[in-house]
């Protein structure tokens, strides 16, 4: 394959941080959040972008967000609470959960009834109705001392995704020690904790990805610089390929069955094709200034071929990979 991929559009200086991106359901619309207070929309009108949304809830910095299936609610995490419900059409929180401090990222079913939270020391999942959410239940640091046997200090998870009414995650404990976890709509789950993936002491973060296209779940793991795909078998993952990248994956996305990107902390982009049973680098394309972490958040566009990044040196840049099909 000959890769043909272009900058589309570049924001403007949004004066922060820009940790993560995410396109709508319908790739009209690009969701915006980082190290600042407010929640940032922009509007695709060709090959521009329009603002057309930017409200500061004053909840402290934003973390990684996500579209309801229908388009109308953003969910997010922020440092001051776990979880957030925003009515894109009203603009105006429809939820707050403020029984936890520290949501880092959210995820919605498909049927769009249930979003998950995650964040320092908790998982939780929540039934939707606007005017009436509840909490279902709750993983927290005993849940998960009990699991794996022993006294935690803590635990973070910080990315999540929604696959067949099952939830997968990936997180540190004890700054670490990295684990994925597989978690059903009840509540009961299972930790995997992958070989040789020890990380440097005070480790905040492991895995910088997670996706999941056709049965298969692909991570970027941020201190190994590794890609690993894994096999969706009942309730277990199996590893299948796995390959070194850039130094840093800092996000992974499938842009279809075959072929991967992940963005890279010293502001490269790479795309690897995946055959079924091995991984191969097709692309490594330097595309933010040096030294600037690119590659937060990574979100494909397969509607319009498009693939959005949010990067530090507070701009969010959408690139056009038209030799890519859709999902």
């Amino acid at each position: 394959m000959r890769y043909e991929i272009g900058l589309i559009w570049r924001s403007p200086d949004l004066n922060y941080w820009v940790r993560s991106v995410t396109w709508s359901p319908d790739g009209s619309k690009i969701g915006v959040t980082g190290d600042f207070e407010n929640i940032v929309i922009y509007e695709k009108h060709h090959n521009d972008f329009i603002k057309v949304l930017d409200v500061n809830l004053k909840l402290g910095c934003v973390g990684g967000a996500s579209w309801s299936p229908n388009g109308r609610y953003l969910a997010f995490g922020t440092s001051r609470v776990g979880l957030v419900i925003l009515d894109i059409t009203k603009k105006e929180v429809v939820f707050i959960d403020n029984d936890h401090e520290r949501g880092y990222a959210t995820c919605w079913s498909s049927d769009g009834e249930y979003v998950v939270s995650s964040g320092h020391n908790f998982i939780a999942l929540y039934k939707f109705r606007e005017g009436k959410t509840e909490k279902l239940w709750e993983i927290t640091e005993e849940d998960l001392e009990k699991a794996i046997g022993d006294d935690l200090i803590m635990f973070q998870v910080e990315k999540l995704t929604f696959y067949n009414n099952v939830i997968y995650a990936g997180g540190v404990y004890d700054m670490f020690k990295a684990f994925l976890m597989i978690i059903d709509r009840q509540g009961d789950f299972r930790i995997y904790i992958p070989k040789d993936l020890n990380l440097p002491m005070n480790s905040n973060t492991s895995f910088s990805g997670l996706d999941i296209l056709d049965g298969k779940l692909t991570v970027s793991e941020y201190w190994h610089g590794k890609l690993l795909i894994y096999e969706i078998r009942e309730f277990n993952i199996v590893e299948i390929a796995k390959i070194k990248t850039c130094k840093g994956p800092t996000s992974t996305v499938w842009l279809n069955h075959e072929y991967i990107a992940i963005g890279e902390l010293e502001g490269l982009l790479e795309i690897f094709r995946f055959n079924g049973t091995k991984l191969k680098q097709v692309l490594r394309l330097k595309v933010a200034n040096d030294n600037i972490a690119w590659g937060y958040g990574l979100s494909y566009n397969p509607k319009y071929k498009l693939l959005a990044i949010g990067s530090f040196d507070h701009h969010v840049y959408v690139y056009g990979i038209p030799d890519i099909n859709g999902h």
